[in-house]
């Protein structure tokens, strides 16, 4: 299954980079990744990854426990990208 996260993280640098490798180090390949600031200090970053609905959860909650991350909201796709 395809899962889109949708994240709010303050806007600093490496926060991109500190989440695209936490995927990677548990071997899920990026399908999408986008990413725009809301303002000065926020960004609103929007990633899909193919994922197992357990381990779709535990990715949310180890980028929700990151240390910029404010929000994270998470959905299923259609299996077509």
């Amino acid at each position: 299954m395809i899962y889109r996260y949708e994240i709010i993280a303050e806007n600093h640098a490496g926060t991109l980079s500190r989440i695209a490798r936490l995927l990677e180090s548990r071997n899920h390949a990026l399908l999408i990744l986008q990413s725009k600031t809301l303002g000065d200090e926020l960004s609103h970053i929007s990633l899909s990854i193919r994922a197992t609905p357990q381990n779709a959860e535990k990715i949310r909650l180890l980028i929700q426990k990151m240390i910029d991350v404010i929000d994270v909201k998470v959905r299923e796709n259609a299996e077509a990208v």
